[in-house]
C-alpha cells in the first residue's frame, strides 16, 4: 500500500501539465512533399488521451496520421511514430490510449513534436507540421 501511494504522489504532479490542446498547420514543404496539399490539425490531450480533427485540402486518399518527435527527417526517409493517431485511410476526428509519458512530453514541449498526415502518393507524409499553443 505505501508504494502504491508513494506512486501517486510521484506520478499526480505530472499529471496537470499532460493535458491541453494544440494545432498544427499543416504544409507538404514541412515534411519535403511535393504538391500543394494543405490542413490543420487540433490535437488535444489529456492523461493516457489524445484526441485528433484534421481539416485537410489536397490530398490523394489520405492514409495514416501520427506525431513524431521533431524536425522531421530528410525527404524520403520516416521517423518512429510516437503516437500514432487515425489509422490507414480514416481522417475522421478520433482518440486514442496513450502512454501518459508520451501525453506528458507532448503537453510540456509541444513545439518538440510535429503531426504527419500521408496519403496514397506519400506514404512517408504528404503534410505535416508542428504543434502549438497550450
Amino acid at each position: 500500500m505505501l508504494r502504491l501511494a508513494l506512486l501517486l504522489v510521484l506520478v499526480l504532479p505530472g499529471t496537470a501539465a499532460a493535458a491541453g490542446s494544440f494545432t498544427a498547420k499543416l504544409t507538404a514543404p514541412y515534411v519535403h512533399a511535393t504538391g500543394a496539399a494543405s490542413g490543420t490539425a487540433t490535437i488535444t490531450v489529456s492523461p493516457g488521451q489524445v484526441c485528433w480533427k484534421f481539416v485537410l485540402k489536397g490530398l490523394v486518399k489520405p492514409g495514416a496520421s501520427s506525431i513524431h518527435k521533431a524536425p522531421p527527417p530528410a525527404a524520403g526517409k520516416s521517423s518512429a511514430t510516437v503516437i500514432p493517431l487515425a489509422p490507414a485511410s480514416s481522417t475522421k476526428p478520433g482518440c486514442t490510449a496513450v502512454n501518459p509519458v508520451d501525453v506528458i512530453n507532448v503537453a510540456s514541449h509541444p513545439t518538440q513534436y510535429y503531426v504527419v498526415v500521408a496519403d496514397s502518393t506519400h506514404k512517408n507524409g504528404a503534410v505535416g507540421g508542428v504543434l502549438t499553443g497550450g
